[in-house]
């Protein structure tokens, strides 16, 4: 490394670009964390410059740079491994000098004062445009951003005031009386706060006695503490240097960086050690995963989904799956950069290019698994449903496996086979309310003995899910029985759940004899024997007492089984509610169309044994939904 101290006069007064890969992250400084302590720094130098007064030296902070071979007319150029919210930040903020100064000087009559806001103009001009003769039209940028950020970057520099910046990027109101601002491109938005920065400085510059400098002309006090008292620690980098370290060092402090930020960076670093072409395979391979949806809002990967308490990316999310697909270990996120360097660089000499068309391939089928409606095949898009009914991220590795690592090595039956074992043998714990604890220890292992199988089927799925045991086992009949008849289900399992189940035995009770009616609107879960029972309906018998519970104990239980609960339309639940059954029937078998509820038809009473009854029935559909395929100890 071959450190220097620079102010930021001297460095862009240079003629030299300095690129930022397209694998960087884009420009995410704000105004509170970044722009406003910046300006303080300046402002406050420039103060003293204007008031005669004595100063120190200021650090602006660090930039790393890596030297770039040029050709025939290309200017000198270096790419920014770090310091590229900086160092955009600082050419927006010269951008905004420069206009201001630039309108004064069309305004301005004296003569000898147009001499010197001329000059000042040219100057500025200089550190914010190349001149001469370059090779391309982009090369006139003394920083180029990354692909992202390259149109609004644009506009700004080449924009000549606020005025025509706002008229481009109009500004719209959000909030209840339409007066909030809402943010726009962040580049714009920085142009806007150093405009208005500016404007305060010469207000109150305008008051007080200038003795530092030659002319009265705030930006002029600008400019010079821009070129003499505020500096930056310029790295430039030589070959035996790895840059991955150095951003990661430099990294640890200011805005936080996602393990995807850091996998980034470190993958594509990884293409240009090995002189593989890290702009096309960023273009090509990676950029989806950064795009911004089209109101420039975080788009699909970025997102923020929930994940325990807290919140993450989710590209973050798909990267640990990932990873735990490919190293069959458990992958905390907190360690999945770390984690993932060690994957990849232990991948036997694969080229960056195979890495990454590897990630696109196991992207898509991820995304698929968040979005159901995505997939074309019924069988997979239910499944996905009812598997996010369930909340249960840790068998994502396990179908990263099989959707796309094996994707052409499974028929579309065998992996149907092996989704309803594995849909079997989830439910039905779910059910019975078996603990999940366990889960990421179970699939990872149930991942690394199929993947090792060297004739790999559906038959090695189910026998190793019927094989387990204790805690871990696949319940049995008898199991599901208790849980599904006696289990007030509707309390542990919510409407989401309880719904997902009943929808799972409509579609089981149809025949070829009915229409397969397909719902459109949101269902409701009803309970027959309603929870407020002691307004409208008589009491249960005093002989159905037990010694371990009384009659209205059992009847608060059973209302919460499966037996008593039903889908029907919100105007319709909300039409028959606590009404006695004498009441409900009819309207149910009248209005609804689902089979789930013909059922209704010949049942001339209700109470806990019609419930039972009900459940039984009910019960049967389920099993076959969710069918075992051998009989593991009870």
């Amino acid at each position: 490394m071959r450190p220097s101290k620079l102010t930021v006069y001297e460095l862009f007064q240079q003629q030299k670009r300095y690129a930022v890969p397209l694998y960087q992250r884009p420009y995410v400084w704000n105004e509170q964390d970044n722009w406003a302590p910046l300006w303080e720094d300046i402002s406050s130098k420039a103060t003293a410059i204007r008031g005669g007064r004595s100063y120190s030296p200021h650090f602006l902070g660090a930039i790393v740079l890596q030297q770039i071979p040029v050709f025939g007319k290309q200017l000198a150029c270096a790419q920014v491994i770090d310091g590229q919210q900086r160092l955009t930040t600082l050419q927006v903020l010269l951008a905004v000098v420069r206009n201001r100064v630039a309108a004064a000087l069309q305004g301005c009559t004296d003569e000898e004062r147009r001499i010197l806001l001329g000059d000042i103009t040219d100057d500025l001009r200089a550190l914010t445009q190349h001149r001469g003769v370059m090779e391309t039209p982009i090369e006139k940028f003394k920083v180029w951003p990354t692909n992202e950020d390259r149109t609004v970057f644009q506009a700004v520099m080449t924009a000549p005031g606020r005025a025509e910046l706002d008229q481009r990027y109009p500004i719209e109101y959000e909030g209840k009386r339409k007066k909030t601002p809402k943010p726009g491109p962040g580049l714009v938005e920085a142009y806007r706060f150093f405009d208005r920065a500016l404007g305060e400085f010469a207000a109150e510059m305008a008051v007080l006695p200038a003795a530092g400098v030659p002319v009265d002309i705030p930006e002029f006090a600008i400019l010079d503490a821009l070129k003499n008292a505020l500096h930056l620690v310029v790295i430039e980098l030589e070959d035996r240097d790895d840059p991955q370290v150095i951003f990661e060092t430099l990294n640890a402090r200011g805005t936080r960086l996602l393990p995807s930020d850091l996998i980034r960076n470190f993958v594509f670093t990884e293409a240009v050690a090995r002189k593989e072409s890290s702009d096309e395979l960023y273009m090509q391979l990676w950029r989806h995963f950064d795009e911004r949806a089209s109101d420039e809002t975080d788009g699909f990967w970025k997102q923020e989904v929930k994940v325990g308490r807290e919140k993450r990316p989710r590209l973050d999310l798909f990267l640990q799956h990932y990873l735990v697909c490919k190293s069959e270990t458990e992958v905390a996120l907190p360690h999945l950069y770390e984690d993932f360097k060690k994957f990849w660089k232990s991948r036997n000499g694969g080229t960056v290019q195979s890495g990454l068309e590897e990630l696109r391939r196991f992207g898509e089928a991820w995304h698929d698994f968040q979005e159901p409606a995505r997939v074309a095949d019924e069988r997979v898009r239910t499944f996905l449903l009812r598997l996010a009914v369930l909340d249960n991220s840790t068998l994502m590795p396990l179908l990263l496996f099989l959707f796309a690592e094996r994707k052409d090595a499974l028929s579309d039956q065998q992996r149907s086979e092996i989704l309803g074992d594995i849909e079997s043998y989830l439910v039905r714990r779910w059910i019975c309310g078996l603990t999940t604890k366990n889960y990421n220890r179970f699939f990872v292992g149930l991942l690394h003995e199929i993947r090792a199988s060297p004739t790999f089927d559906a038959s090695d799925v189910r026998r190793r899910l019927v094989a387990a045991s204790g805690d871990s086992r696949w319940p049995s009949d008898r199991d599901v029985e208790r849980a599904w008849l006696h289990e007030p289900l509707y309390q542990r399992l919510d409407s989401a759940g309880i719904q997902m189940l009943l929808e799972a035995v409509q579609d089981e009770l149809l025949t070829s004899k009915q229409e397969k009616v397909r719902v459109l609107q949101r269902l409701t879960v009803e309970h027959v024997l309603p929870r407020g029972w002691r307004e409208s309906w008589a009491a249960p018998a005093p002989d159905l007492a037990t010694p371990e519970e009384t009659p209205e104990e059992r009847r608060d239980r059973s209302l919460h089984t499966l037996g008593n609960l039903t889908l029907l339309t919100q105007p319709l639940n909300s039409a028959i509610s606590n009404g006695p059954f004498v009441a409900k029937r009819p309207e149910i078998t009248k209005q609804s169309l689902l089979f789930l509820n013909s059922y209704f038809q010949e049942a001339a009473s209700w109470d806990e044994d019609a419930i039972a009854k009900r459940g039984e029935f009910l019960l049967a559909a389920a099993k076959r939904v969710w069918a075992l395929p051998a009989s593991p100890a009870a």
